[in-house]
């Protein structure tokens, strides 16, 4: 990546013109516990005892891929190989790219159902959903080939990376697509 301590990064191997689907992402849905880290007792005699749920000691990497709300449970994994490598850009002129809900016709097409009908569920009820349900990364504007692919990933997550200490491990969910 362009990025400073970011690791690698997503670039353009084509030119993309503002609009059009740069990746599509099928999400895997998880519950928000379900990436806690507990203490663990190894000395226990019952497998049961081993972990100790009163003590959380930190969070799986694997949240820092995850798109979610900071007041909700259910977290949204993308499991397609490009996507994850697509990094935050601070400044608006960076940004290139967003996310977004698939078209209800496209949607039904791939998955049999469309956005609308997934938002009137439980969030916990769409962890039933998991791999069945799908968001867009579409350029914001052209995208030359060779260029990086930026989204936003929301201020609470940026307040966090920013905030971070140098020993910390960073541990934090990705703003989901609200419009």
């Amino acid at each position: 990546s362009t990025v400073e301590n970011a690791g690698r990064g997503a670039f353009a191997r084509r030119s993309l013109p503002k609009g059009s689907v740069v990746a599509t992402a099928p999400l895997l849905a998880l519950k928000r516990p379900d990436l806690v880290i507990y203490e663990t007792n190894e000395e226990s005699p019952l497998r049961q005892n081993v972990l100790n749920k009163t003590n959380i000691v930190g969070h799986e990497l694997l949240l820092n891929y995850a798109y979610g709300h900071a007041e909700s449970d259910l977290l949204l994994v993308p499991y397609s190989p490009v996507v994850n490598f697509i990094n935050h850009a601070s400044s608006a002129d960076k940004i290139n790219a967003k996310i977004q809900w698939p078209p209800a016709e496209r949607a039904r097409a791939l998955m049999g159902s469309t956005p609308e009908e997934w938002f009137q569920q439980h969030p916990l009820d769409i962890t039933q959903q998991s791999g069945q349900l799908f968001f867009e990364i579409v350029a914001l504007k052209d995208i030359a080939s060779g260029d990086e692919i930026f989204i936003d990933y929301g201020s609470a997550w940026e307040e966090a990376w920013k905030s971070q200490s140098e020993n910390q491990v960073f541990r934090h969910e990705i703003r989901v697509p609200h419009d």
